[in-house]
């Protein structure tokens, strides 16, 4: 079952998920961490992760590519189950719909870290599905979700919408930590 749910994902969606995963599941980098630090995109957190990192980070984002390239053809069951468990997955621009999140049931936060490009309207997906933490925030520019689309419309949606969030963002973490929800820790 989770082979023809993977197969049936559009691929900005499969390569989202397989980042997420091998960052923080594979290789236990801290949420907490990644959400505190603006200087890096997930792509560059991974390629020092994964020990790829030199002096040309174009060369270095082609080796990560082809990596996740093979990663999401040869996944196994194992890691099928670690990624539709998961609790937190970052947000790329290139998603548009969310949609696929019927498959992610766990999903309690939602990173939308910087990706400003973001054209999501709908967030109806998440209406039955507890209570799901938005992040909208950055240094720099918002998306500002509540002008676009419907997630006011949604009283199960903690939206986080802001500039410069860090006391926030340390409660949720520390929410969920709490709760034993995900394993984040804040280094």
């Amino acid at each position: 079952m989770l082979y023809k749910i993977w197969n049936e994902l559009p691929i900005n969606w499969k390569y989202t998920a397989y980042k997420c995963w091998l960052l923080f599941v594979k290789n236990k980098f801290s949420v907490g961490t990644f959400l505190l630090d603006d200087s890096y995109g997930i792509d560059f957190l991974l390629c020092k992760a994964l020990n790829i990192e030199t002096s040309d980070p174009e060369q270095d984002l082609h080796h990560l590519n082809e990596i996740i390239e093979c990663g999401i053809k040869e996944i196994s069951i194992s890691t099928l189950d670690e990624i539709f468990s998961m609790r937190f997955i970052s947000i790329y621009p290139d998603i548009t719909f969310l949609s696929p999140l019927k498959f992610f049931p766990n999903i309690l936060v939602l990173d939308f870290h910087a990706q400003n490009e973001s054209k999501i309207t709908d967030f109806s997906i998440l209406e039955n599905s507890g209570l799901i933490y938005v992040l909208d925030y950055s240094d720099y520019q918002i998306i500002d979700f509540e002008k676009y689309s419907n997630i006011r419309h949604y009283k199960n949606i903690f939206y986080l919408k802001e500039l410069g969030f860090l006391k926030t963002i340390v409660k949720i973490v520390s929410e969920l930590v709490k709760k034993w929800l995900c394993r984040i820790t804040l280094q």
